[in-house]
């Protein structure tokens, strides 16, 4: 398959299937069974650290480990009682029966001699072909793995961990632990040239790892999701916030009246200036309740709406009307109350001019004049000017 590289033209939807195919190649992390999980580069290092150097290997075969386990599975044989020939199935309790059918062999027949295959310089006993034997094999206790009773428990220990080693099972061409890990750390060496090392990125917690995964993760949960965005525009963040832009229009002192020139100063200065106009007006209007108005409103404009309410009331032509329509007026004058009010008082004349003793008023005027009018009668005695 040909790989697959990253431009400064790609596209992002090309760059989210090619990332995408990057992930399923190299698998999720959260599967790792290593203790450290976080990236593949710790994952590695740590089966590197159980490992260990190949190179270390005191076995004549060092390329990789199963080659040496391998070679010491060629030279321990078929480890089963009938292979060995005991009624033990592991190395250390076939040992164990073979010492001690040594012990009687011993006992009944005496050291044994000149053993077929064995180094004459080291021995000819069974004790010193064991203690050679326990020899090459290391000792036991100085195992690493949690089992320790017996190296074929350990070696497969080993090889659980290790797991199913072959090209299928751990995703490479290789097919072999060493050729494997070569193998990725080639493709690594390929992903820090597409995307550098992973190291801390400006403004991205390091608790929480700094490979591009982990960062990719935060800056999108920092981002949120176009599909939350109320925006009109949703397919990217670049068009939700042209489409503010264009709706909050040029944003300059010029543009918005104000000698601010930015929207939170420009609130702040009319907040001010409102603040200002509002004490003014509050001075001119005084205390507004419905008390100080006389109304049952408390508001200006409700008080006004209702007193308007009340002058409609007054100027129509409802038989409950206690004013009045104004075209009924028989005063000259119709266009008010007022003016027809101010036409009667000229037609009355002013009430300080009147020459009779009493002027509070023409009722009483009048009356003073009646009671000084002479009795006028007729031939007959009648009273003519009577009320």
């Amino acid at each position: 398959m040909a790989r697959e590289f990253i431009t400064l033209d790609t596209r992002v939807d090309a760059f989210k299937d090619t990332f995408n195919s990057l992930t399923d190649k190299v698998g999720d992390l959260a599967l790792l069974t290593t203790t450290g999980d976080s990236d593949l580069v710790q994952a590695i290092n740590e089966l590197d650290s159980d490992v260990g150097a190949p190179a270390s290997l005191t076995t004549t075969t060092k390329q990789n480990i199963v080659a040496s386990i391998n070679e010491h599975d060629a030279e321990l044989g078929t480890i089963t009682s009938g292979a060995m020939g005991t009624t033990a199935s592991t190395v250390s309790t076939a040992i164990k029966e073979l010492d001690s059918d040594r012990d009687r062999l011993v006992t009944y027949t005496g050291m044994p001699t000149a053993i077929t295959g064995m180094d004459n310089s080291t021995g000819n006993v069974l004790s010193t072909a064991v203690l050679n034997l326990d020899s090459a094999l290391g000792n036991r206790s100085a195992l690493t793995t949690t089992a320790d009773q017996d190296v074929v428990v350990a070696i497969n220990e080993l090889d659980a961990e290790l797991g199913t080693i072959s090209a299928g099972a751990m995703g490479t061409t290789a097919s072999t632990v060493s050729t494997a890990i070569k193998e990725l750390d080639s493709d690594r060496d390929r992903l820090v040239t597409y995307t550098g090392l992973p190291a801390a990125i400006t403004g991205m917690s390091n608790a929480t790892g700094n490979v591009i995964s982990t960062s990719l993760l935060s800056l999108d949960s920092a981002v949120g999701l176009r599909t939350d965005l109320t925006t009109t525009a949703k397919p990217t963040l670049v068009a939700a916030i042209n489409e503010l832009h264009a709706e909050m229009g040029n944003v300059t002192a010029g543009a918005m009246g104000t000698s601010a020139s930015t929207i939170v100063t420009a609130i702040a200065e009319h907040e001010t200036q409102i603040n200002a106009n509002k004490t003014a007006v509050d001075s001119d209007l005084g205390t507004v309740n419905a008390s100080n108005m006389g109304t049952v409103a408390h508001t200006v404009v409700a008080a006004i709406n209702e007193l308007h309410t009340q002058l409609d009331t007054l100027d129509s032509d409802a038989a409950a009307n206690p004013v009045g329509a104004i075209t009924s007026l028989t005063t000259t004058i119709k266009s008010s109350i007022v003016n027809a009010i101010n036409s009667l008082d000229s037609d009355v004349g002013t009430r300080t001019s009147l020459n009779t003793t009493a002027d509070q008023n023409l009722v009483v005027a009048i009356n003073e004049v009646s009671n000084r009018a002479i009795n006028v009668k007729d031939s007959d005695g009648t009273l003519l000017n009577t009320a």
